[in-house]
């Protein structure tokens, strides 16, 4: 049996009933408790390293002060004293760093064991975690967007195209012998912070999820089970209540396909654990040709 867990960024039960979105209402679903603690509202940096580890990000140390790192330990030093400014005045702080001292930046990883460790547990893609590179592939669209005149196409395109390589790359996982898949994707956050006045457009991005979340339902096993979550929702002009279209709301959602769910963010890494099958399947020693990969300059 494998556990695929989907992170879908922004997923937001309201949305969800709005759109009649109902394929993302599996066998148990329903509203999930969130946190904020470097912002008014969640945030994408600390939510998904507190999915992962089950603690608060005082403890798994991806809070305010350091969400990032620099290459430039000056800089890295600096960046350090604008936690609690908005992201709007952090990006262009960052460039400006950027074009002054020639430093880059990643987004910092946990040090404290999380729920993807382990024999058989696979994760791709997952903020504080895993490759927080295709996490910033995203927001540099954001960012290009709102310098540019980039055309709505062009930002489906981009964004879209990201989104896919992570679910591409949990469908090709469930043809692997593997206890637990795990991925982050973002596409619906992005395109909740560019449509937030256009509803059309922002209900073709969840048609366009689905289409993808049926595609890794169709890969999955008999015995194979999913777990979907996610960080927070998206304010909308078109939603009574929400007064703050693009930003993000209080509103977290999970499904499963078993009879239980994790109803806080603090709670899914216990809840993995309890329904993982911690099983390790024979894999054979690699025979890499390491005089001829030298030759090639390969390493």
């Amino acid at each position: 049996m494998t556990l695929v867990v989907l992170a879908i960024d922004a997923l937001d039960p309201v949305h969800v009933d709005t759109f009649e979105a109902d394929e993302f209402r599996l066998s148990t679903w329903g509203e999930c408790e969130t946190f904020a603690h470097m912002y008014d509202k969640p945030h994408t940096s600390e939510v998904w390293p507190t999915v992962a580890t089950g603690k608060h990000p005082s403890e798994h140390g991806v809070t305010e002060e350091s969400t990032s790192e620099w290459d430039n330990p000056l800089v890295d030093f600096a960046s350090r004293f604008t936690g609690r400014l908005s992201g709007r005045h952090r990006a262009l702080l960052g460039k400006i760093a950027q074009r002054a001292t020639g430093a880059d930046w990643e987004l910092k990883e946990v040090e404290s064991d999380t729920v993807f460790d382990g024999p058989g547990r696979v994760v791709h893609n997952w903020p504080g975690v895993h490759r927080g590179s295709e996490l910033q592939r995203a927001w540099e669209v954001f960012q290009q967007a709102n310098q540019s005149e980039m055309s709505t196409q062009e930002f489906d395109r981009r964004i879209r195209g990201i989104a896919s390589e992570q679910f591409g790359w949990v469908r090709e996982m469930l043809n692997h012998d593997l206890n637990l898949v795990a991925s982050h994707v973002h596409v619906i956050d992005a395109t909740g912070h560019v449509y937030r006045n256009d509803r059309e457009r922002y209900h073709d991005a969840y048609e366009w999820t689905i289409e993808r979340l049926e595609e890794v339902k169709s890969a999955m096993g008999p015995d194979d089970e999913l777990l979907l979550v996610s960080d927070h929702g998206i304010e909308t002009a078109w939603i009574d209540g929400d007064d703050n279209p693009g930003g993000h709301s209080w509103r977290a959602f999970t499904a499963t396909t078993l009879d239980t769910r994790p109803e806080s963010v603090f709670e899914v890494r216990e809840w993995v654990e309890a329904h993982v099958e911690d099983t390790t399947a024979e894999e054979d020693d690699l025979d890499i040709p390491e005089e001829q990969l030298e030759d090639l300059g390969y390493i």
